[in-house]
């Protein structure tokens, strides 16, 4: 898991990274970008965390997690 702090017109945005644990270094994934939904009240990188991991691992996907403003 990485995080980081994608600078935007007026400040930042958390993005989380999952990357699925191989033994090959060198092998790639398709990447999901996640957006949640919730209406901006519901949702966020913490509260998607756990489930997106999952799905991180059982489909070998790299998953980024895209917060609100």
């Amino acid at each position: 898991m990485n995080n980081y702090n994608v600078p935007v017109e007026g400040g930042e945005i958390l993005v989380r990274c999952l990357v699925p644990v191989v033994e090959n270094k060198d092998e790639t994934f398709p990447v999901f970008v996640y957006i949640h939904g919730g209406g901006m009240c519901v949702g966020g990188v913490e509260l998607d965390d756990y489930p997106l991991r999952c799905w991180c691992v059982r489909n070998k996907l790299s998953v980024v997690i895209v917060d609100y403003r």
